[in-house]
């Protein structure tokens, strides 16, 4: 019977690192076809060593050395493959590693094809390469209570023949790189659990992990600029990238981010102290509170050093008026009062202001009514009652800067102070001998219902 033979070189690999090839095998017969894999011992050249450095596989990056035989399935019209993984031996000394693989065709009818015959050799390399192209270099701009303001790198190595032992990271505060201010390295830790896979990687590369680093305890308001580049075992350095920078995850990057091919010298990562935008719309509320509210909507935090200020939009959730009413004189209808030995921090504007900007669109604000008069049972009385405010908020000050207030209102939106209670009445009859006294308490005016606020009914 003939037999198919062939013979495939495999690109260099140098020593600690992994890589593959792949046979295709194509059934373009009408039956199923049981495809049969079998691969020889390697012979190292010029070694006479006898360690196993060629191995057969159904994967491009997974490897069982205790098998030499696979077999696979392959349908009508379609394909299977099987992969030819290579891990150099160690050696200061570069050559040639070589395997027989034969493949033989059985179908499922009973029929047998011609073996295929394929000559395997491996080449194994010292000389490192200089490293590839990065992809998918981009950057989360983000601050936090611990970290400040800070970078959160993120990069893939998605070529397999991409040979690197770690990334060299450098900040900049300008964009020629003149001055840098900081770098990180980012070595990949050598492979010690599995002494069958490469040192460095696995037998497709580095193309199946993500790879981050976190710069933190920056400058709101800095200008920054950044570069990795990937260090091989020699120390030296490959292509350099540049980020793209983010202030939150999307579902696909440019394509010249992908590609790593995002031009010099890369985003401004700068970030500006921001105003923190908020929503809110409600029927009726009572002693709003302002802080608690801006706390919540800051992850519960009091750390505002990533803001300037705060604008908060109040709106009615019905076409009818919204109403925010305070329950005593001591309350607000609004309150913004920061507790006592809270750190509340900001960070400021130009004018070394942390603004506070109130909008109101079709919302009522309510101070809470004072008493009248009051008569008392020995005859004395006691004076009517300032009403309350219907806005509480507090002066604070954040090393130099000032928390400063500003309020917006549409017309349909009303503004009522408490009013204060009325006097108190003392009528007498003397027309008798006996002098008769009814005493009138003050009453008290109270604005809730739509009519008292638009002015009659």
């Amino acid at each position: 019977m003939s037999v198919y033979n062939t013979g495939i070189i495999l690109n260099p690999v140098p020593t600690g690192f992994g890589g593959y090839t792949g046979v295709v095998l194509v059934n373009n017969g009408n039956f199923p076809v049981i495809y049969t894999a079998k691969m020889s011992d390697t012979t190292i050249t010029g070694l006479g060593v006898n360690t196993n450095t060629l191995y057969l596989s159904l994967y491009n990056n997974e490897v069982d050395i205790n098998i030499s035989e696979l077999s696979q399935t392959v349908n009508p019209t379609e394909s299977g493959i099987f992969y030819v993984l290579h891990k150099p031996y160690l050696s200061a000394i570069t050559g040639y590693e070589t395997a027989n693989l034969s493949i033989s065709t059985v179908s499922s009818l009973g029929d047998i094809d011609k073996e295929i015959n394929i000559k395997i050799s491996g080449h194994r390399a010292v000389d490192n390469p200089l490293p590839g192209i990065i992809n998918n270099f981009y950057v989360i701009k983000d601050f936090s209570s611990n970290n400040l303001y800070n970078l959160n790198f993120y990069w893939n190595v998605l070529r397999p023949d991409t040979y690197v032992t770690g990334f060299n990271l450098e900040i900049a505060t300008n964009s020629n790189f003149s001055t840098i201010i900081d770098t990180a390295f980012y070595n990949i830790p050598p492979n010690i659990t599995n002494q069958y896979y490469p040192v460095y990687g696995n037998y497709n590369g580095f193309g199946d992990s993500q790879r981050s680093i976190l710069i933190k305890n920056l400058q709101l308001g800095t200008d920054y600029y950044a570069r990795i580049k990937g260090v091989n075992a020699e120390g030296e350095y490959g292509v350099i990238s540049y980020p793209f920078g983010l202030t939150s995850t999307i579902p696909s990057l440019p394509n010249n981010v992908q590609n790593g091919l995002y031009p010099s010298p890369g985003d401004n990562l700068r970030l500006e102290p921001q105003i923190l935008y908020i929503n809110r719309a409600d029927d009726t509320e009572t002693d709003f509170d302002l802080f608690s509210f801006i706390k919540e909507k800051n992850n519960n935090s009091t750390d505002f050093r990533k803001y300037s200020g705060v604008y908060v939009k109040f709106s009615s959730s019905t076409p009818s008026l919204c109403k925010y009413v305070a329950s005593s004189t001591t309350k607000g209808a609004i309150n913004c009062v920061i507790p006592d030995g809270t750190d509340f921090r900001f960070n400021a504007d130009a004018n070394n202001k942390f603004t506070m900007i109130l909008e109101f669109e079709n919302v009522a604000l309510l101070g809470y009514g004072g008493d009248g008069l009051r008569f008392n049972p020995d005859g004395s009385y006691t004076d009517p009652q300032r009403g309350g405010p219907f806005l509480k908020l507090d002066y604070y000050k954040y090393g130099n800067y000032e928390l400063e207030y500003r309020i917006y209102k549409d017309l349909n939106s009303y503004f009522y102070a408490g009013v204060a209670g009325g006097k108190g009445w003392l009528i007498t009859d003397d027309t008798t001998k006996a002098l008769n006294e009814n005493k009138v308490d003050g009453d008290k005016i109270e604005y809730l219902a739509d009519y008292d606020l638009r002015g009659g009914p």
